[in-house]
């Protein structure tokens, strides 16, 4: 296992960072595991470069974004301006001198490099008002180090194992369950409601009988 890298130094050298590659069989054993709606149930994706596209608002301009940030709006530096001039400078050494020159940032989204396990959810499954992939679970896992003699609790990357493929086939199977009790308590419901229906209509029907019969009573006394 390794420790996530610190973030160190200024943001503006920080390097995306590259998961290694997954072995293929990995993948297609994952992917394998359930299908639905034509889609794999599970799939592993790199948390550095899974994006996901905002159509924007007055806050935020459109474009893509990462779907697991764990750093948003970090400043980073991208030079100098000089005040009153269109002139950017990459460094302060190259202001010249006499120009006041303000600093100049952009601001950028940042994720850690791990990988997510995804899984697709349907909207005909209970409770699902959307289809599409969501995060399962991140392959990483918690464990305590002693770290300048004080006892702290770190998040260490793991690569994907066959941990993750059991668990997707414990998660595959309890969706299915639910999937199937759900479609049954549908088809109780739909049974109940029709023999509810019948015999309110068979209620009414007698109703309208008996009231028919006394108005006959009714009339033949009088």
């Amino acid at each position: 296992m390794i420790l996530y890298p610190e973030y160190k130094g200024d943001a503006v050298n920080w390097e995306q960072v590259r998961l290694p590659a997954l072995d293929e069989k990995f993948i297609k054993e994952l992917e394998g595991i359930a299908l639905i709606a034509g889609k794999p149930r599970f799939r592993i994706v790199d948390g550095t470069r899974a994006t996901y596209f905002d159509e924007g608002d007055e806050n935020l301009p459109a474009g893509y974004y990462p779907s697991y940030t764990v750093m948003r709006e970090v400043p980073i530096l991208t030079g100098y301006k000089g005040v009153g001039e269109d002139t950017i400078y990459p460094r302060s050494e190259f202001v010249p001198r006499g120009v006041i020159a303000l600093p100049q940032y952009e601001y950028k989204d940042f994720s850690r490099p791990r990988y997510v396990v995804e899984i697709y959810r349907d909207c005909r499954e209970p409770f699902i008002t959307e289809s599409g992939y969501r995060e399962a679970w991140t392959c990483e896992v918690l464990t305590q180090m002693e770290i300048d003699g004080h006892s702290c609790e770190v998040s260490l990357y793991r690569h994907p194992s066959n941990f993750d493929l059991a668990a997707a086939r414990e998660l595959a199977n309890r969706l299915e369950n639910r999937t199937a009790q759900s479609l049954i308590d549908d088809i109780r419901g739909d049974k109940q409601k029709r023999e509810k229906s019948r015999k309110d209509a068979d209620e009414e029907r007698t109703n309208i009988r008996d009231e028919k019969i006394e108005k006959f009573i009714v009339d033949l006394c009088k």
